[in-house]
C-alpha cells in the first residue's frame, strides 16, 4: 500500500472503435496496443468516458445473455466499463453485441495490469455505420 505521500500512477484505455485499436496509459506513457473488435451495427459500443471500477471486473464470467436465450458464453478477463459492457477476452476479428473483443494473452496481460487501480476507459471514433451519441460519463 502506497504511503500518503507516494503518488498512485494513473491508468487509462483509450478505444479506437473504428481504427480498431486498444491502448493503455501509465502516467501517459504507453504500457501496450492491441487490435479490438467492438459491437456489430445492431449491438454498437458505447462511446464516452467510463470507469473500470474494482468490483466489475472478473477473472473468469460468463454472458447472461448471449447466446439466447440463457446466456453462457465466455467472457473471461471482463472488464466491465458501461452496463453490461465489457473489455474481454475474444476474437478481435470478430464483431461483438457491445463489448469490446481483445485476444487471450492481450486480455489477461490487461486484466492483470488494471488489477485494483482506478482505471478510466474513453472510448471513440464510432464506425461509419454507428452515429455518435452524446458522449457519456460515468464515475
Amino acid at each position: 500500500m502506497a504511503s500518503a505521500d507516494q503518488k498512485q500512477p494513473s491508468r487509462t484505455i483509450t478505444v479506437d472503435l473504428a481504427g480498431r485499436m486498444l491502448r493503455a496509459y501509465e502516467d501517459g506513457k504507453l504500457f501496450m496496443q492491441t487490435p479490438i473488435s467492438g459491437g456489430r451495427p445492431k449491438h454498437p459500443t458505447s462511446v464516452g468516458t467510463f470507469s473500470i471500477y474494482p468490483h466489475r471486473r472478473y477473472l473468469h464470467h460468463k454472458s447472461s445473455v448471449y447466446p439466447p436465450p440463457h446466456g453462457g458464453a465466455p467472457m473471461n478477463y471482463s472488464l466491465f466499463f458501461h452496463g453490461g459492457e465489457a473489455i474481454h477476452e475474444g476474437n478481435p476479428h470478430l464483431s461483438s453485441h457491445g463489448c469490446i473483443h481483445v485476444g487471450h494473452g492481450a486480455a489477461a496481460k490487461l486484466f492483470h495490469w488494471v488489477g485494483n487501480h482506478p482505471v478510466i476507459v474513453t472510448i471513440t471514433n464510432p464506425p461509419a455505420y454507428q452515429h455518435p451519441v452524446s458522449h457519456k460519463k460515468e464515475h
